[in-house]
């Protein structure tokens, strides 16, 4: 095998060396360290860190509080009529509403999303964890979504569609300036689409 070729990681057939794409199995590869240095050298910039608003819970919020409200009222009207049994299993009800508005609150909290010059990192989970990534060289489609309720309060989600078959959709939810963050996605993916036509002209 000379310097001009190299085989492919997937499917070990020899292909050359500056392919990002195998013409025998479809898989797509990154650019080769010898070829574009210019590229790939350096770490990559981190452009945004964060997490989503905890405006995307209001709804969750607003349908938890009427159930703390419902239930408290119900149990007040038990125990002044004399049903300490039936007070107390309402109030044993409290916890259902309290529960999924602590859940959408950790969810919102512990979804972390880190974007560099090459890829979109999700860390989610706040006692186990898990982190995806994608790298903007396998992103085919980027969309912004915003409901009526979403720019009223400011926020927006993100879908990000990639060519992997096994995991190829991110959402970044209920983002703050999701705009600018969403003109960073397709400025980055665009730029990484430059950069491998580029590589495959040399």
């Amino acid at each position: 095998m000379s310097d001009d070729t190299k085989p492919c990681p997937m499917c070990g057939e020899t292909i050359k060396a500056v392919a990002i794409k195998c013409r025998y199995c479809g898989e797509m590869l990154g650019p080769d360290p010898r070829v574009g240095e210019e590229i790939q050298a350096g770490p990559p910039a981190r452009i945004f860190v964060g997490t989503g608003s905890q405006r995307r819970n209001a709804g969750v919020f607003a349908l938890a509080a009427l159930g703390v409200i419902a239930v408290a009222v119900a149990s007040g009207w038990a125990f002044q009529a004399d049903h300490q049994n039936v007070g107390l299993g309402l109030l044993a009800l409290l916890l259902v509403p309290l529960f999924f508005a602590l859940r959408a609150y950790l969810e919102a909290r512990y979804t972390i999303y880190t974007i560099t010059t090459r890829s979109i990192q999700l860390e989610r989970g706040w006692l186990a964890k898990r982190v995806d990534h994608i790298d903007f060289l396998r992103v085919r489609d980027v969309e912004l979504r915003q409901g009526v309720v979403q720019r009223m309060l400011g926020i927006g989600d993100i879908f990000v569609v990639s060519v992997d078959a096994t995991d190829p959709r991110f959402v970044l939810r209920g983002l703050n300036d999701s705009r600018r963050i969403y003109d960073t996605i397709q400025h980055e993916a665009m730029a990484a689409v430059r950069s491998r036509g580029v590589l495959q002209v040399q």
